[in-house]
């Protein structure tokens, strides 16, 4: 498996607890803008859970024009390692998940909107934090290879030198058989 640079810098600030869910990914890579405005937001969110945030005491706007990329490969990477086992994944308590859907605001001419694209592809991920594995580690220095890939590609080296050997000691006898061959043709020809 290949990982771009984006996604390598996503793992490894998994693996150092700099995130450890959506919001603290939206914090670190995507720009944001803190904001204030005398209203209130009210609507609902992840499973049914109704929201109010004031938005009076300041939010963090999403301005950045590559959100949905940057979400979308922060997704696959945290789903790849959840099923290759390097992270694990445990739902967090509403107050946590307030706190996770203040980070899918975008701010527009009519002004505070809550982001339903964002919403809806982060809905599966607002309700929980990432805990990586002691292995997440192996697998960075591993150059981002699992323990499988490693061994698959230990056997593929161990095999590619193999075959070289037995071309080598084929090609080696052929060879030397025709040497034998054309020394007795030779030698039988010679009075």
């Amino acid at each position: 498996m290949s990982f771009n640079k984006f996604e390598r810098e996503i793992i490894g600030s998994i693996a150092s607890n700099t995130v450890f869910g959506i919001a603290t990914f939206i914090d670190t890579f995507i720009l944001t803008e803190q904001s204030y405005n005398n209203e209130e937001y009210s609507g609902p969110g992840y499973n049914q859970y109704v929201f109010s945030i004031n938005l009076n005491e300041g939010i963090k706007i999403i301005n950045d024009n590559c959100k949905l990329e940057k979400i979308k490969e922060f997704i696959y990477v945290v789903e790849f390692l959840n099923r290759k086992e390097l992270i694990s994944t445990y739902e967090v308590g509403p107050d946590d998940i307030k706190r996770n859907i203040y980070s899918l605001f975008t701010k527009d001419n009519g002004g505070f909107k809550h982001d339903t694209n964002l919403f809806h592809l982060t809905g599966y991920y607002l309700n929980k934090e990432i805990k990586p594995h002691p292995s997440l580690n192996n697998f960075i220095n591993n150059n981002f290879l699992t323990e499988d890939e490693m061994r698959l590609s230990y056997e593929r080296k161990a095999r590619e030198k193999s075959e070289f050997w037995t071309r080598t000691i084929a090609i080696v006898s052929i060879a030397v058989n025709i040497l034998l061959v054309l020394f007795q043709y030779y030698t039988k020809i010679s009075p």
